[in-house]
């Protein structure tokens, strides 16, 4: 084995026992992380060869944080380097001491962490969807008679509150839009009259529109009619501007008239929201490898994002602005919602799915232990936690947030409800119908920095089927809370990802070998073969002691 500082040869550094290299799937982002700066369990190495001593000083006096000198070790024809840490500099009279650090992975972090901004350069087809049910209304039994001179009235109906805009009980209009955007309802009447008229003279029925201040802008003949009974039929789709509303008005001419309602019939408000709108987005995959480009670093794997888009309420709602992305609480998203596993080894970004086996196999494994699978859990969050709407339907969220009880009782729980991403359906819709209303482009409104995933997938179908083979020892699932709509009260799952055990292998390896460890390793021992997606990898430089730590693959 050589030691070297760039390319010149220097004695071993004290404290080399204590020196361990590290790789470590990251919790957040679910990939294997390999740290080649080591950790060092005591104060750094400390280098007293006077060549070693001479090249640290004259690095650090010259050019400080810039300066680059690297330790490398030259062992079985592979060699491994790491940089300087200088902020862990000591000059003492026994030599330098001086710890290491990962330049390349401190400059995924240190970017990942730091908030970017991005325009949006694709666009996504956004359906339109009812924020409201139906209003149904129907004339009351102590309404149901008319009758005077000239008795020109608006039909006496009461409806439900349960829909959207606000019903308005015994007035004229009978329903006014106070959601706050224009809208376009359905409007559909069938309603039974029989009337007695004193002299043979017609009279009419209307729908009218009124504006804010109840003055009719908009008048629509349902029909003319005599003497009898008669069937009031009308439907069609009306525009109303936001606050304004809809009434049925019958005008009468100057003879006494008698109106008898009948109990069946009544007239029906639905919602009939724009078939689709081109939202500014940006779709992920591009979104990662433009940044991993912007920031000198590779991307392997962006391919498993197609199929997913980025927005902001901003852009929902028709401005035109930059987003705000912070990669790192995204990525964290990304593994809650897809079981995504990102890691990055020597500045390149590599995203993986789901479970292999192969890898690395390792002879003469010293001992094995096992230990029980962690992953077991009382309950399990999927979904959402921002999604509420404050709109009719907003109970109805398909990406709401439920939690699912396990069959243990003492495990913790298991949350995996996005805290950075929004998916709510009917806040997306919301934030949709704000295009080109009295919010201008140059004013901010609410969630406008908030980052909402578009896709034509089944958010949440999509989580728990990505993660229910790794959850499998938690199965059967229980829904005991819902903010939103679930797809099922009971989830299940056949195949598990995992034997019910963590190994831990104890193994000498050499340099090269340990190098080759990536997602998964496989071994023998005492007869038996063990597949490993392994979470932990430790390896001393000076010895070859290696312990890896992992899951058993079934």
């Amino acid at each position: 084995m050589r030691v070297l500082l760039n390319d010149t040869a220097i004695d071993e550094p004290l404290n080399w026992e204590n020196l361990r290299l590290r790789k470590v799937r990251d919790p957040s982002w679910g990939g294997i992380v390999e740290n080649t700066g080591g950790q060092v369990e005591e104060d750094g190495l400390l280098f007293r060869d006077p060549l070693a001593v001479e090249m640290i000083r004259s690095a650090w006096e010259t050019k400080q944080h810039q300066a680059e000198l690297y330790l490398r070790v030259e062992s079985d024809g592979y060699t491994w380097q790491s940089s300087l840490d200088w902020d862990t500099l000591q000059v003492r009279d026994e030599g330098v001491s001086i710890g290491l650090t990962d330049r390349s992975a401190r400059k995924v972090l240190t970017a990942a962490q730091t908030v970017s901004e991005w325009e949006a350069t694709d666009t996504y087809t956004l359906a339109g969807v009812p924020l409201g049910g139906n209003i149904t209304a129907t004339v009351p039994a102590d309404k149901a008679v008319v009758s005077g001179h000239s008795p020109s009235h608006a039909v006496p109906v009461k409806g439900s509150k349960e829909g959207i805009g606000e019903y308005l009980d015994g007035s004229l209009p009978f329903w006014r839009n106070d959601t706050g955007y224009a809208m376009t309802i359905r409007l559909e009447m069938l309603l039974v009259v029989a009337v007695v008229i004193r002299a043979e003279v017609p009279y009419s029925v209307f729908v009218r529109i009124y504006d804010a201040s109840d003055q009719v802008v908009d008048t629509q003949l349902v029909g003319t009619y005599t003497e009898g009974q008669a069937d009031w039929l009308y439907s069609a789709d009306l525009s109303i501007e936001r606050d304004y509303g809809v009434g049925v008005w019958v005008s009468c001419q100057s003879e006494v008239y008698t109106f008898t309602y009948s109990a069946e019939g009544g007239i029906s408000l639905l919602e009939v929201p724009d078939e689709t709108s081109e939202v500014a987005s940006i779709r992920l995959d591009r979104l990662l490898a433009r940044w991993a480009a912007a920031n000198g670093l590779g991307v392997q794997g962006s391919g498993l994002l197609e199929g997913y888009y980025l927005t902001s309420g901003a852009l929902l709602r028709g401005a035109d602005r930059p987003m705000k992305v912070e990669l790192d609480r995204l990525l964290a998203d990304l593994r809650k919602l897809l079981n995504l596993k990102t890691g990055h080894h020597d500045s390149v970004m590599q995203l993986k799915k789901g479970v292999t086996r192969g890898g690395l196999y390792i002879e003469q494994v010293e001992k094995i232990a096992l230990d029980p699978l962690v992953m077991m859990h009382s309950s399990v969050v999927y979904g959402f936690r921002a999604w509420k709407s404050e709109t009719v339907r907003g109970s109805q969220e398909p990406n709401g947030r439920l939690t699912y009880a396990t069959r243990f009782e003492t495990k913790g729980e298991l949350d995996l409800s996005l805290d950075y991403l929004v998916g709510g359906t009917y806040l997306i819709e919301k934030l949709r119908r704000m295009r080109g209303g009295q919010t201008g482009q140059a004013q901010d409104a609410d969630y406008d920095d908030t980052l909402f995933l578009l896709s034509d997938l089944d958010l949440m179908a999509v989580q728990q089927d990505s993660w229910k083979n790794d959850l499998y020892y938690n199965y059967p699932l229980r829904l005991v809370s819902a903010d939103g709509r679930a797809r099922a009260d009971t989830l299940t799952a056949s195949v598990p990802n995992y034997q019910p055990y963590t190994a831990n292998i104890e193994v000498s390896l050499p340099l090269s070998e340990y190098s080759a460890i990536g997602d998964t390793v496989q071994c023998q021992y005492n007869g038996a073969t063990y597949h490993i997606e392994v979470d932990e990898a430790t390896h001393s430089i000076q010895d070859g002691t290696t312990v890896i730590t992992g899951k058993i693959l079934s």
